[in-house]
């Protein structure tokens, strides 16, 4: 199946933070940038472990952190997979947020009926607002499919970009080159409804998009993982 992924036993994963990680893989450490002080409540409320899939990304976003963050460097560290993970591949193929969708609604984990909340700073609006607009897609792309002439088919394809482009909108974020409902579908309490989905499909965790160069990695727990190394970067601040 394409909507699967697969992190083979032996491959690292990678996280920056900017200030000093535990010894050890902890539900209880929270990143400062996401901290109940910083955004009114804790954004990783499920507990969950994230990572990106090579180095380079990892220390690209560190980078950014850390200029924006008014630091001076970075901790970057390393874990090795001790055995084969399987994931939910919410990037492959994944351009706009109707492609998630698709994903989830095949795999059977009913994403408008679970309560999902879109968090646009103190302002929240439910997901399944897009429920009808995303049923009148698939109208319209059963309609493209089986128009009979030219004209027929340029107005459904019309109204199918329009659909999209209008449920992408309602989202967010609709001009990064990824789809932003990677993110949400872990934000705040939205993370313990889809961390119970994963584990009921028996997935360990799932991977989407929200840097260049290389995938997020979303884990259920840590306890298939190793800490290989951590390293503290010095970097000089930006005046």
């Amino acid at each position: 199946m394409t909507n699967l992924s697969y992190i083979e036993q032996g491959n690292f994963l990678y996280r920056y933070d900017i200030i000093k990680p535990p010894a050890e893989l902890t539900t209880t450490f929270v990143n400062p940038e996401y901290s109940e002080e910083r955004m009114g409540e804790r954004k990783n409320q499920a507990g969950l472990f994230f990572f990106f899939s090579n180095e380079e990304v990892a220390r690209n976003t560190a980078k950014v952190s850390i200029d924006r963050n008014g630091k001076d460097g970075y901790w970057l560290t390393e874990v090795k997979v001790k055995r084969n993970l399987l994931l939910l591949n919410l990037a492959l193929y994944v351009t706009q947020s109707v492609d998630i969708i698709d994903i989830l609604l095949d795999e059977g984990i009913p994403v408008f009926d679970c309560g999902f909340v879109i968090h646009e700073g103190r302002n929240r609006k439910r997901l399944d607002g897009v429920k009808q607009m995303y049923g009148e897609y698939l109208v319209a792309l059963d309609g493209m499919r089986q128009a009979t002439d030219d004209e027929e088919s340029r107005r459904y394809t019309n109204l199918v970009f329009s659909l999209k482009a209008a449920i992408n909108d309602y989202i967010g974020a609709p001009l990064l080159p990824f789809a932003y409902l990677g993110q949400v579908l872990t934000d705040f309490e939205n993370g313990s409804v889809f961390k119970s989905l994963l584990a009921e499909k028996k997935y360990d965790g799932y991977v989407f998009d929200e840097s260049k160069g290389g995938h997020t990695v979303c884990l259920l727990n840590a306890d298939d993982l190793q800490i290989n190394k951590v390293e503290l970067e010095k970097c000089q601040n930006k005046k």
